[in-house]
């Protein structure tokens, strides 16, 4: 037998988040909870304004297409890797995450043994996002006070450089990542990473919103290494944009945006074949969304996995930061008790659970 019950919980933001895209305090999420031959998984499918994806059309996707399959397909594609066909990538990327850990229980393996991740590094530290805020002193002590050393400043604002410089003097040594979200022109763009050049930064990510042969043109007059995000969101616009843009090094992946656990470990072998750069990153996401991609972090290059820390509600604990980086307790996350309600709670309504009873012989 099996249960899927799907439900949105606000995470709070500790400190607005502001990006060239607009800006949130609260961040409703869709979470997953699937239980099977007793053993619970959870999932989280992170809701961003600028993918135009709502909650509400989440939770529909994920009990509509469910609907469409006997409860003995379910469980068949759980055991066996298969994602049912979901229309968001945010719904597909929650029911695998927590189809993973299904799995991980059922056969007593590791999520790393479930997904067979190849290891190519040990340790790698997370950076620490700091978000746009007017009052540029204000930028500076969350800069100088969140205890990282590798930090990811939001861009695509006016004003880019003057806050970029002030947090580089704060911090001569850190290693700074510029995520512009987009918000340059072509010509900004030139300007910005000319002047940036002078700052010592890592890299910059999805500096234009614009074609390959745009991005390409950004990218071969920069020294400063570029990285797309937004821009690649399919398998196979990895191999367009290694075509078209020879001088992009990296890609950013997100697991949410790529549709979970499976599609991230195909998408990471597919830039690798390129010769791409990983960046493995997220969404704001509590604990759960983070702890789904924490296998990966040994295939990847950088990372930016610091969504708890940006949340003063994680609903879930287990997964902790000790000197950047992320360790996720033996014993796995464990739900609190708010989280733990929620799913308790019967709602009414088919839309917010799995309830189709269809005899296999249908």
């Amino acid at each position: 037998m099996i249960k899927i019950q799907v439900r949105p919980f606000p995470l709070k933001l500790r400190n607005p988040f502001t990006l060239a895209h607009g800006s949130s305090s609260v961040r409703e999420n869709v979470f997953i909870e699937i239980t099977m031959n007793g053993c619970t998984g959870y999932g989280e499918g992170p809701i961003v304004p600028y993918y135009h994806n709502t909650k509400e059309q989440v939770i529909d996707d994920i009990t509509e297409t469910l609907k469409g399959y006997k409860e003995g397909e379910i469980v068949e594609m759980i055991e066996k890797g298969v994602t049912p066909l979901f229309k968001f990538s945010t719904s597909r990327a929650a029911f695998d995450s927590a189809a993973v850990n299904i799995r991980s229980c059922s056969m007593k393996k590791s999520p790393s043994e479930i997904l067979e991740v190849e290891k190519t590094h040990n340790f790698i530290p997370s950076t620490f996002t700091i978000a746009y805020h007017d009052d540029i002193d204000k930028m500076v002590s969350i800069a100088t006070s969140c205890g990282f050393q590798r930090l990811k400043i939001k861009a695509g604002l006016p004003g880019d450089i003057t806050r970029i410089k002030a947090i580089r003097e704060a911090l001569p040594d850190a290693q700074l990542f510029v995520d512009a979200n987009q918000g340059w022109s072509v010509n900004e763009a030139h300007m910005n990473l000319k002047e940036l050049e002078g700052y010592n930064i890592t890299l910059v990510e999805e500096p234009i919103k614009g074609s390959p042969e745009e991005i390409e043109e950004v990218a071969k007059n920069t020294s400063i290494p570029i990285f797309l995000d937004e821009s690649i969101q399919r398998m196979e616009e990895v191999k367009l944009y290694r075509t078209k843009a020879p001088h992009l090094k990296g890609i950013v992946i997100k697991s949410a945006k790529i549709g979970g656990p499976y599609e991230t470990k195909k998408i990471i072998g597919e830039a690798r074949k390129h010769n791409f750069l990983i960046f493995l990153s997220s969404m704001v996401e509590s604990s759960v969304g983070i702890a789904s991609v924490v296998p990966f972090i040994p295939m990847c290059d950088y990372i930016d996995l610091d969504g708890p820390l940006l949340i003063t509600n994680d609903p879930f604990s287990g997964l902790s930061y000790e000197h950047e980086q992320l360790i996720l307790s033996s014993g796995g996350l464990k739900p609190n008790q708010e989280i733990v309600k929620l799913f308790s709670i019967t709602l009414g309504g088919e839309e917010y659970g799995y309830s189709n009873r269809r005899n296999e012989g249908e």
